[in-house]
C-alpha cells in the first residue's frame, strides 16, 4: 500500500481498538440476550477450575472422570482453548490476553473493509465504510463478547479482500490465500465453506478462471479436516455447556453470598462450589446438558439441599440478565412465585429482587430499537447499492455480496438484525456506502463527473490497489472542491462531518491557454497542477496521460441563456478539430472498454500545437447548467545526458538509450533534441578510440517492415548529424530494428514511449 491508504488502514485499526477497549467496562451491564459472553465467560469458569478448585474433586459435574478429567471431545474443541487448560490444571490465558487478541482481530478486519472498498469506491467514501464498521450496532455489541463471531467475520473480510485485490496483485497467490481463509472460516461455522460459491461467482465473472480454480482447489482440499475440526467443535459443546452454565449460576450467586455473609468473592465460589458437588445428582451428563440448556429456575431442580437457596438467588440474576421476559413471564403467572419458592427459601418478594437487579442497567427495548434502526437504513442502502451494482452491470460484484449474504444468512433463516449478522455487516456497510455513494455522486453532477464512478479497478500490477484509492481520492477531492454548491456530505459517524472546501475566489481564476469557456459561461473554479495525470479515453480504453494539468468548472451566467449537454459537447469537439485536432468520443460511453466511464456522455480528444500533444476533455452537468474541462499538455520525454555519463552507462553496461524526438512518422530530429546530439558530439571527441553502432527502435504501432524501415532512418540521421559535428564516419554504423527489442509493454502509452529511442551500442 502506499502512503496515503496505508497511513488511513492504520489509523482505522487503532480507532477500532480505541473504541473497543473503551466499550469493555459497559459490556458487562448489557443483558446477556444482547450479548452472549463467550471468552469471558469460558475464561472465567477456566480459572475458577484451575485456581479455586471449583468442580475440582466432583469432575462428574462437567461431565468428566477423575481419571481422565479431559474428555476427547474437549480436545477437539479449539475455539475455547482456556477450558482445555483449565480442565487439565494448566496455566490459563489471562482475560487481557484473550480480549486484546479479540479486539486485535476485530480492529484488522474494520480495516480491512476500508481495503474492500478502495477497490470500488472514492478513498474518503471507502474510510467513511470503516468508521461505519467501528460503530456498527452488532460488531458494537458483539466483538468483545463472542470470539467464535469475530475470528469468523475476520476471516470472510480477509477472503473477500483478497479475491477482490488478486485482480490487482498476485493474483494466483491471492486467490490461494483466499481459500486458506475460506477454509479458516468453515472451521468456526461450516456455513463458511459455502462462501465458496459467491467468490468463485465473481472470478469466473471477472473471467478470472485460473483464480477460481486456485480458491475453489484449495478450500476443496483442506475442507475435510476444518470439517472434522467443527463437528468436534460441535460434539464438545455438549460437555462445555453444562460447566458452563453451573460456573455462571456460581460465579452470580457468589456475589450474593459474599455480601450477605461479608466474606470474600472467592472463598463464596468456594463454599458453593462444594454444596454444589456434595449436592450432583450423578454423572448422568446428557440429563443435565439438557436441563442446563435452560438457565433459570429449572437447573436448580437439579440441585436440592445446601446450595439451593443460593443458586436460587443466582439464577435470579442469571435470568434477568439471560431470560428477562421468561422470569417475568413466570413471576405473573399464578403460582409462579409458588414454584420459585418452594426450591428453597427464597426471597420473600422475588419482584423486589427483580428491581434491585435491574438497577443501573441499559434499557433492553432502547438498545434493540438502536439496532434496528441502524440496520434499516444500512439494509436500505445496500439495497440500492445492489441495484447500482445491476444497473451498471457490474455482475460479478453483485454475484460476490448479494450471494455472501444468502449464504451466510440464509440457513440462519433470521432477520439481518442480530449477531448472525455480524460476520456479514461489512458486505451491508460496503453496499450500503456504495449505494448512498452513486446516487449523491449522479444526483450533484460533481466536477470529477465519469471519475467519481465505480472504480472495480483492473489496474496493472505495479499500481496495486493503494493507486486506485489515492487516485480516486484526488479526483474525489477535486469534484468536491470544485462543486457549484460547495456541498456538504455528511456522515455521521461518531460526530464526525465531511466538509467540502471553499472554492477560490473569482479574482484568483485563469483561462487555458488552449481553451477557454463558452459565451454564456463563467469560470467558476480551478484547480491546474504543474504536473499530474489524468485517464483519458482514446477510442479504445483508458490511457494515462501525464504533463501539465487544467481543470476547469464553469457554470451559467446569471440571466444567459442555458445550452443542452450535446451543445456544449459539440462547441469543444469542433474547436478541437479547429485547431487539427481529432475527436475521440463524442457522446456516450458504452461497453467494458470504458470502464468508470461507462454511462457518461463527454467528449474526449487530442491535438498537436506548437510541437507539443494537447489532450482534452469535457463533462457537461446539469443538463449543460455546468460543465468541466480537463485539458493536459503532455510532455514529451526528456533525458538529462552529459558527454560523462554517456560514457560510463557504455563502459558499464555496453550500451545507452538515447530519446532523440523525431517528427511523426519521419527521421527528421526536432530541435529540442540537439543537446542530446552535441553530448554525443562531445564524447567521441573526448574519447577519438571509440566507435559506435547507432541502433534504431520503434514501438509496436504499425507494421513490421514499415517500423524496420522507420527505425533504420532514424538511425542514420543520427549518424548524420554526428558527421555534420566533425565526427569520422567510419567510427559509426547505423542498424534499425524496428519493433523487435521492447524494453517496456506496447501496451500502454508508457510502454510505447520507452521503446521508441536510439541506442548507442559500444563496438
Amino acid at each position: 500500500m502506499r502512503r496515503g491508504a496505508s497511513t488511513l488502514f492504520v489509523l482505522l485499526v487503532l480507532l477500532a481498538a480505541a473504541v473497543r477497549c473503551a466499550l469493555v467496562p459497559f459490556h458487562q451491564f448489557l443483558p446477556n440476550r444482547v450479548c452472549t459472553p463467550d471468552s469471558h465467560a469460558y475464561l472465567e469458569l477456566a480459572h475458577s477450575l484451575r485456581e479455586r478448585g471449583v468442580f475440582g474433586r466432583g469432575a462428574q459435574v462437567t461431565g468428566q472422570s477423575a481419571e481422565n478429567p479431559a474428555d476427547v471431545e474437549t480436545f477437539r474443541t479449539p475455539g475455547y482453548p482456556f477450558l482445555l487448560a483449565g480442565l487439565m490444571h494448566l496455566p490459563a490465558p489471562t482475560i487481557p490476553l484473550v480480549l486484546g487478541l479479540q479486539i486485535l482481530l476485530d480492529a484488522v478486519a474494520v480495516a480491512l473493509v476500508f481495503l474492500i472498498g478502495c477497490e470500488f469506491v472514492p478513498l474518503r467514501w471507502a474510510f467513511a465504510a470503516g468508521l461505519l464498521q467501528i460503530v456498527d450496532v452488532a460488531r458494537v455489541v458483539y466483538s468483545n463478547m463472542v470470539m467464535s463471531d469475530v475470528a469468523f467475520t475476520f476471516l470472510l473480510s480477509l477472503a473477500v479482500w483478497l479475491v477482490v485485490s488478486a485482480d490487482v496483485e498476485h493474483p494466483k497467490g491471492r486467490s490461494a490465500l483466499a481459500g486458506i481463509a475460506l477454509t479458516a472460516a468453515t472451521a468456526v461455522r461450516p456455513v463458511g465453506f459455502l462462501v465458496f460459491v459467491p467468490v468463485g461467482v465473481f472470478l469466473l465473472l471477472r473471467k478470472a478462471g485460473t483464480k477460481a480454480i486456485a480458491t475453489i482447489t484449495v478450500t476443496a482440499i483442506m475442507f475435510p479436516a476444518a470439517w472434522t475440526v467443527r463437528n468436534g467443535v460441535r460434539a464438545g459443546q455438549w460437555t462445555m455447556s453444562s460447566a458452563f452454565d453451573l460456573n455462571l449460576c456460581l460465579v452470580a450467586a457468589a456475589k450474593v453470598k459474599a455480601r450477605a455473609e461479608g466474606i470474600s468473592r472467592a472463598e463464596a465460589e468456594r463454599r458453593l462450589g462444594e454444596a454444589a458437588v456434595a449436592s450432583s445428582p450423578g454423572p448422568d451428563l446428557a440429563a443435565r446438558s439438557a436441563a442446563f440448556r435452560t438457565v433459570g429456575w429449572r437447573t436448580l431442580r437439579l440441585y436440592p439441599g445446601a446450595a439451593a437457596h443460593e443458586l436460587l438467588l443466582s439464577a435470579m440474576e442469571i435470568t434477568l440478565a439471560g431470560e428477562r421476559r421468561n422470569l417475568l413471564r413466570l413471576l405473573g403467572r399464578p403460582g409462579g412465585s409458588d414454584e420459585v419458592s418452594a426450591l428453597g427459601e427464597g426471597p420473600r418478594d422475588p419482584r423486589a429482587m427483580v428491581g434491585a437487579l435491574t438497577r443501573g442497567q441499559p434499557s433492553v427495548a432502547a438498545l434493540v430499537a438502536v439496532q434496528v434502526v441502524w440496520n434499516a437504513v444500512l439494509l436500505l442502502g445496500s439495497a440500492v447499492g445492489a441495484v447500482e451494482l445491476a444497473r451498471r452491470r457490474k455482475w460479478a460484484e453483485v454475484g460476490l455480496f448479494v450471494l455472501m449474504l444468502v449464504v451466510v444468512l440464509g440457513p440462519s433463516l433470521v432477520v439481518a438484525n442480530g449477531r448472525l449478522r455480524m460476520p456479514v455487516s461489512f458486505v451491508v456497510t460496503l453496499l450500503g456506502v456504495y449505494g448512498v455513494w452513486t446516487v449523491l455522486s449522479r444526483r450533484i453532477g460533481s466536477s470529477a463527473g465519469h471519475t467519481v464512478q465505480a472504480r472495480w479497478t483492473h489496474e496493472n500490477p505495479a499500481a496495486g490497489t493503494a493507486r486506485a484509492c489515492r487516485r480516486t481520492s484526488r479526483s474525489f477531492a477535486k469534484g468536491r472542491e470544485n462543486m457549484k454548491t460547495g456541498i456538504r456530505l455528511a456522515l455521521i459517524v461518531a460526530g464526525m462531518l465531511l466538509v467540502a472546501a471553499a472554492a477560490p475566489g473569482q479574482d484568483e481564476l485563469t483561462e487555458c491557454p488552449y481553451f477557454t469557456a463558452m459565451p454564456s459561461y463563467q469560470l467558476t473554479s480551478s484547480d491546474d497542477k504543474e504536473f499530474d495525470a489524468h485517464r483519458f479515453f482514446n477510442g479504445k480504453g483508458l490511457v494515462n496521460v501525464e504533463g501539465k494539468l487544467w481543470s476547469k468548472y464553469y457554470e451559467l451566467k446569471e440571466g444567459a441563456t442555458q445550452a443542452s449537454e450535446l451543445q456544449v459537447m459539440r462547441n469543444y469537439a469542433n474547436a478541437l478539430r479547429a485547431i487539427g485536432g481529432t475527436v475521440l468520443i463524442d457522446g456516450t460511453c458504452e461497453g467494458a472498454k470504458c470502464e468508470e466511464y461507462e454511462g457518461w456522455a463527454f467528449v474526449s480528444g487530442r491535438a498537436s500545437k506548437d510541437g507539443k500533444e494537447i489532450w482534452l476533455e469535457i463533462v457537461p452537468h446539469n443538463s449543460g447548467a455546468d460543465y468541466q474541462m480537463i485539458v493536459v499538455e503532455r510532455e514529451a520525454m526528456k533525458q538529462d545526458v552529459s558527454a560523462s555519463g554517456l560514457l560510463a552507462a557504455l563502459n558499464a553496461a555496453g550500451h545507452v538509450a538515447l530519446y532523440i524526438n523525431f517528427d511523426t512518422n519521419k527521421a527528421d530530429i526536432k530541435p529540442d533534441s540537439r543537446p542530446i546530439i552535441d553530448e554525443v558530439v562531445a564524447m567521441l571527441k573526448e574519447n577519438p578510440g571509440l566507435s559506435l553502432s547507432v541502433e534504431g527502435h520503434t514501438d509496436a504501432t504499425g507494421t513490421a517492415e514499415k517500423n524496420r524501415a522507420l527505425s533504420q532512418q532514424r538511425a542514420r540521421a543520427v549518424v548524420a548529424a554526428l558527421v555534420a559535428a566533425g565526427i569520422d564516419g567510419a567510427r559509426l554504423s547505423a542498424v534499425g530494428h524496428g519493433q523487435e527489442k521492447p524494453v517496456a509493454d506496447n501496451s500502454t502509452e508508457d510502454g510505447r514511449a520507452a521503446n521508441r529511442r536510439v541506442e548507442l551500442v559500444k563496438r
